[in-house]
């Protein structure tokens, strides 16, 4: 408005306006200095319950407001303003809680335990290390174990103090009596939050990352300081989480529980704990919960027994033993099942292969790798893993050879549009490649049968392609440079075995060498001899230069 326009009404209306406006500040200011007081008045000693109980209420929904997350406060309370807040945190609430800690305040367990979660999950790290000590974290694990034999009826007491435990855990530096008396105060409780407890456990008290004190503001992990007890802690928590594995019905929950069970097998005794629990059959059951909910439509659909498709998956659901939830989530859950056995195989010494391939392991990753259903990251894990457990002996090779991997790695290799599942399906089958016998080898270039028989060189095509499609990649590409190395050591090894061929039915040459030859094979792996890594670039003209009469780089 044009204030050369105003009358002496609008003077009047505006003066009126202002006048309203600062008598509802004063009020308001006044009303909030009262507020401050009330819970000083509040949280001091000697006052009623209810009037304590409405203080510690107006703390935690300060903290939310200010803190985190404004739609979790409840709306029709009172809540401080933040530097009066501020105040009560450096003072009172310390206050209230060390005394809380020396079993005083015991009328207030429940509005207590209530403002202390708040305050773990929303206060930053320095806040919470002034109020969340040593003698605090064990009046909160006391609570758990009082109310843990009667869980129906303590059930929010309960959940509240594991919940704070799982929250300052991180921060803490708990005794290993307290890490006990928890693994023992939730075993039998098949709850989100004690397996989330778990998986903080793991990797951020058992095995952290980062082990600096100085990069992570935390200690040491419990392995280095005391790997005995890292070990018997371990142990305890791979039993619970294979009772969760066994009967919950949750995909997230249970996706939660392999994550940590993946931490655990970084450790070749880790292994060792998941093999002699059962573990690994659950987890098989559930890395293939996408697959069977699959072959069980198809197989309902074909035969007509359901009228619907969701009478199918409702029976489906009862076989796989999950309840209805997202596709998201059963694909989640299937990777994350998937990366135990992945991490088993990748740390497992020769026994553990072994156990594992006895477990039927290779035929499982079979079915992943030929389900469609399978999402990307789901089939690059399952090739890669199939890559990590024939990479040992023949033997290893060998089974497998006999779960059919074979055919569908190389279907994988020739259609997949993903780039990583083309890489790992093309490691796996290298690395198989790289430790294969003579009639292993046969099997491997006919790709057909399990025969020795030469066949019709596919996999001969199949390295050709290999080092092809290692020429267009970045080689600055970590997994390109590892891929290079193993597709390289598995031609050596195939090259090597047709020197054996030429020795054993009196041939005039090798026939892997000509069948390589023949599709242009050592005219790739000429280029690859211009490759930016040195030890690629090597073995690359080694393997020319030792099995090829006139290897012609500089023609390229």
């Amino acid at each position: 408005m044009n204030a050369d326009k105003w009358t002496a009404d609008t003077f009047v209306s505006v003066d009126n306006a202002i006048s309203a406006l600062s008598s509802t500040l004063e009020r308001s200011f006044a009303i909030r200095d009262s507020l401050y007081q009330d819970v000083l008045f509040g949280l001091s000693k000697g006052v009623d319950q209810s009037t304590k109980a409405s203080a510690i209420l107006t703390v935690a929904n300060s903290i939310n407001v200010h803190y985190g997350s404004d739609l979790t406060y409840e709306r029709d309370g009172k809540v401080l303003a933040k530097e009066e807040l501020e105040k009560m945190l450096s003072k009172e609430l310390v206050e209230i809680v060390e005394s809380f800690a020396r079993g005083e305040e015991e009328d207030f367990q429940h509005e207590i335990v209530k403002l202390l979660f708040t305050a773990s999950a929303y206060l930053p790290l320095e806040k919470c290390n002034r109020i969340f000590t040593t003698e605090l974290i064990g009046k909160i694990i006391r609570i758990a174990e009082c109310t843990s034999p009667d869980f129906n009826r303590n059930m929010d007491l309960w959940t509240s103090s594991i919940s704070i435990i799982r929250n300052v855990i991180p921060s803490v530096n708990m005794p290993n009596e307290f890490i006990t008396r928890l693994i023992e105060c939730i075993n039998g409780h098949v709850h989100e939050t004690c397996v989330q407890l778990c998986h903080i456990l793991v990797i951020k008290v058992l095995f952290p990352k980062i082990k600096s004190m100085q990069d992570s503001g935390t200690f040491c992990g419990v392995l280095n300081s005391n790997p005995g007890f890292a070990i018997k802690v371990s142990r305890s928590i791979v039993d619970y989480l294979s009772s969760v594995l066994s009967s919950s019905k949750n995909p997230v929950l249970l996706s939660t529980a392999c994550i940590a069970l993946v931490s655990i097998c970084e450790y070749s005794w880790g292994v060792d704990l998941v093999l002699n629990s059962g573990t690994l059959r659950k987890v098989v059951h559930l890395a293939l919960v996408v697959a069977n909910q699959k072959r069980s439509f198809s197989s309902y659909q074909k035969a007509g027994i359901y009228a619907s498709i969701d009478e199918a998956r409702t029976h489906t659901e009862q076989v796989i033993g999950t309840s209805p939830k997202t596709l998201e989530d059963l694909h989640e859950l299937s990777f994350n099942a998937l990366s135990v056995l992945s991490k088993m195989a990748f740390t497992s010494n020769h026994r553990q292969i072994l156990a594992m391939l006895d477990n039927e392991i290779p035929e499982v990753l079979v079915k992943l790798l030929d389900c469609p259903d399978s999402t990307p990251k789901v089939k690059a894990r399952s090739c890669n893993t199939l890559g990590n457990l024939g990479c040992e002996t023949d033997n290893e090779v060998q089974h497998i050879i006999d779960s059919d991997a074979f055919y569908s790695l190389m279907h994988t290799f020739r259609s997949d549009i993903d780039l990583n599942t083309r890489i790992e399906s093309a490691y796996a089958i290298c690395a198989c490649a790289s430790k294969a016998n003579r009639k292993q080898v046969g099997y491997i270039i006919s790709c057909n049968s399990r025969t020795n028989d030469i066949g019709d060189g596919q996999c001969m095509m199949l390295l050709c392609d290999m080092l092809e499609f290692i020429e267009r990649c970045d080689p600055s590409n970590e997994s390109i440079v590892k891929l290079c190395k193993v597709v390289l050591n598995g031609l050596e090894n195939i090259l090597r075995a047709g020197v054996h061929e030429i020795k054993t039915y009196n041939l005039a040459g090798n026939p892997y060498i000509k069948m390589f030859a023949d599709v242009q094979g050592d005219v790739r792996l000429a280029r690859l001899c211009f490759f930016p890594e040195y030890n690629i670039a090597r073995k690359a003209f080694g393997i020319l230069n030792q099995h090829f009469d006139r290897p012609k780089i500089w023609n390229l």
